[in-house]
């Protein structure tokens, strides 16, 4: 009994030997295989549609595969366009899902698109039965809220548009007419108007500031101010419109004074200067007309030197009194002479006239007159037909200043010198300094990272970066693990303002949109999913095909990113297979899609036998097959022109087989002919050849720059046809 125990024992050890010793080999095999760990992640829904402050729950799914004696510690962050929503890190199992949730709130105003991003970043953590080099694996979902006023709120945000711009208008209206009101009292600062220009600017000021701010909150469309708002505007409007109102009519109603005084003026010179041109008899009248007028001037010269508007106003007034009394006082004895003088006349001339009897007609001047009377006393005096006695006693029947000779006073009458009152400008003022508003409905603000801008409308230049993986040296690797190989890049992209937008599958929904977002993005695609129909949509894994298909697969792909993007064109970014995956594509589909075509380490020529006969070990025989120098795949595609600019990033410095190449691709066999070529030079190790780590840029930095360069390049780049010859 002693011995058969001593013998299960041993059994026993030997069999736990033997087993740690087939687990330690087996999971070693899975690393040397790649098989670290796989993530995948999934956030649903991934497009949201909300208005007026409304919620939602977007949930989260993550799962990781790895090696079943290894767990994964993932942390999960939801970052929104101001903060991080969720931060969290947890521990997860393989083939165990982990879920989580997060709240999707919309603005309650205004309209656009919110980005959420989700991100995942696992590693395996390491044990005794985990060998692991705790690789971070990313990955990172877009979540796109688009949010958008109510009718009932999109009617009023129409109403508050067609109002504040009235009350713009009605602004800028009454700037002016304060502006030309100022113009006017200080033109005609001499009339002391009521200056209200203090009060009034000070009312315009704060109108003007309620314009500012309003507009400020205009771009928010944050109904609740904007309503308050608009009847702080009302308010003050009013307050502004009254005060302007007096202040137009208390300077209307002194201009208006101003004005009948300048008439009363001109009308008190009229005067003078009719009984300036008068003639007189009468040297006495003529005294008293000159004293009359030397008062008129004497009064008028107050005007100058009056200090205030009523001075001046009695001055006028008193003169004009003065000048128009004189003027028809003038008139009368004038007149009265005159009349007299050919009354008598023509009374004597019936008396003694028998023919050739002279005859004065009406309204004649004094000087008339007085030829009428030197006419009929020279004709009698020389007549014939009556003696001096006959003469002399009608003459004393008569007056006898019938024939007293008309003797004008030949002496000019003194002057008046008339004051200069200027002339005041009422035209009203230009519309300088106004404050015009655009109060058209803001555009819709896409915003992500903390930054928001104007969606778009056509954002064709903003072109999708597509990352396209290589051969999977393992094809047992979910096609997740494929989708690593460019984290790094895309990370340093997104620093440089291209937005991760994680990655498109054929697993990626059709229903929702990045169509607005003004922000280029980034893409990792996956030609190793299918997609079939029958009652519904099935997905699959399908990394077992030929290059060919993959072509294909790419097809759909690219129309699927051009759908969700609303850019036609994408930059195609690629690693070993894929770029000879894009060529073939654009060999069978043509250039109307790509801008351009960086490929990294591409085999263009193949796999030399040393490396090919590895190849279909661990990996897909039908893309081996292709991957051979010399296949009919290779044959056909080195029959194809670029047609697109085209750069190929070669590594070099190692020895593949036996020649200089990226430890996997000799360097003659990845150049293409007619392409730009960037030489990256570094080194192999056992475990990691340089064709793999051209693509951390941790280990070699510089490849970036040239990525960021071509990319700029193909951006700017005219959209021709290129060819072979033409390069």
């Amino acid at each position: 009994m002693r011995r058969e125990w001593i013998f299960l024992i041993l059994a026993g050890v030997i069999l736990l030997l033997f087993g740690s010793i087939g687990t330690q080999l087996y999971v070693y095999v899975n690393f040397l295989l790649g098989h670290d760990i796989s993530v995948s992640f999934s956030v649903t829904p991934q497009d949201v549609w909300l208005s007026d402050g409304e919620n939602t729950t977007a949930k989260v799914v993550a799962t990781v595969t790895t090696n079943p004696f290894c767990s994964a510690e993932c942390a999960l962050s939801f970052e929104t366009n101001e903060n991080l929503v969720l931060n969290e890190t947890q521990t997860i199992l393989p083939a165990i899902p982990f879920r989580a949730s997060f709240l999707l709130t919309s603005r309650k105003y205004g309209s656009g698109t919110q980005v959420y991003r989700a991100h995942l970043a696992c590693k395996s953590s390491s044990s005794l039965l985990c060998r692991t080099e705790g690789i971070i694996t990313t990955r990172t979902v877009l979540v796109t809220l688009h949010y958008s006023p109510t009718r009932a709120d999109q009617q009023r945000i129409g109403e508050l548009s067609e109002k504040f711009s009235e009350e713009n208008k009605k602004f800028n209206t009454l700037q002016r007419s304060a502006k030309s009101l100022s113009a006017i009292i200080e033109n005609a600062s001499f009339l002391s108007f009521t200056n209200n220009s203090e009060n009034i600017t000070l009312l315009l000021t704060e109108i003007n500031n309620t314009l500012v701010e309003t507009k400020r909150l205009w771009e928010t469309q944050d109904l609740l101010l904007l309503n308050k708002q608009e009847q702080a505007l009302q308010t003050r409007m009013a307050a502004a419109q009254e005060a302007l109102r007096n202040w137009n009519e208390s300077v209307t109603h002194d201009l208006k004074r101003y004005y009948v005084l300048l008439e009363k003026l001109n009308n008190t010179f009229s005067a003078v200067n009719e009984v300036q041109r008068s003639l007189f008899i009468n040297e006495d009248f003529w005294m008293h007309a000159n004293n009359t007028i030397v008062d008129i001037g004497t009064r008028i010269s107050v005007v100058a030197q009056a200090q205030s508007f009523s001075d001046r106003e009695a001055a006028i007034l008193s003169a004009e009194a003065l000048s128009v009394a004189l003027n028809n006082s003038v008139r009368a004895s004038i007149q009265e002479e005159i009349s007299r003088r050919i009354k008598n006349a023509q009374e004597f001339e019936r008396m003694f006239c028998v023919e050739n009897c002279s005859i004065l007609v009406q309204n004649v001047t004094l000087l008339d007159a007085c030829s009428f009377v030197e006419r009929v006393r020279e004709r009698w005096e020389n007549s014939s037909k009556i003696n001096n006695t006959q003469l002399n006693n009608s003459l004393n029947n008569t007056n006898v200043t019938l024939f007293v000779p008309c003797v004008v006073v030949n002496i000019t009458l003194v002057s008046v010198i008339r004051p200069v009152f200027p002339e005041i400008n009422l035209e009203m003022r230009e519309q300088e300094g106004e404050v015009i508003q655009n109060w058209d409905i803001p555009a819709s603000q896409c915003c992500s990272k903390g930054e928001c801008k104007k969606c778009c409308s056509e954002c064709e230049q903003l072109y999708p970066i597509v990352f396209l993986h290589g051969h999977a040296f393992n094809k047992a690797l979910s096609f997740e693990y494929s989708l690593d190989a460019f984290s790094k890049i895309q990370s340093l992209l997104e620093h440089d303002g291209i937005l991760e937008a994680g990655a498109v599958t054929m697993y990626t929904a059709q229903n929702h949109s990045w169509k607005e977002l003004p922000f280029p993005v980034s893409i990792k695609a996956s030609y190793y999913v299918d997609q079939f129909q029958e009652s519904e949509n099935y997905i699959v894994q399908a990394n077992s095909e030929n290059i060919e298909t993959y072509a294909v697969r790419l097809k759909e792909l690219i129309e699927r990113i051009s759908s969700l993007t609303g850019r036609k064109k994408v930059i195609l970014i690629t690693h070993s297979m894929g770029g000879l995956v894009a060529r073939r594509y654009l060999q069978l589909f043509g250039s109307s899609n790509v801008k351009g075509l960086i490929m990294i380490g591409p085999p263009t020529n193949g796999l030399q036998d040393t490396f090919a006969v590895f190849c279909p070990i661990s990996g897909n025989e039908r893309e081996c097959d292709d991957l051979r120098t010399g296949s009919v795949f290779l044959r056909k595609l080195a029959t194809a022109p670029i047609i697109v600019p085209t750069t190929v990033i070669a590594g070099s410095g190692c020895d593949t087989g036996g020649n200089n190449g990226d430890g996997v691709i000799q360097l003659k066999d990845t150049l293409l002919q007619g392409s730009k070529t960037i030489i990256i030079n570094g080194t192999c190790t056992n475990r990691y050849p340089l064709h793999t780590t051209m693509l951390d840029t941790d280990i070699h930095p510089e490849v970036y720059p040239a990525i960021k360069e071509e990319i700029q390049i193909f951006a700017k780049s005219e959209d021709a046809e290129h060819s072979i010859s033409e390069r």
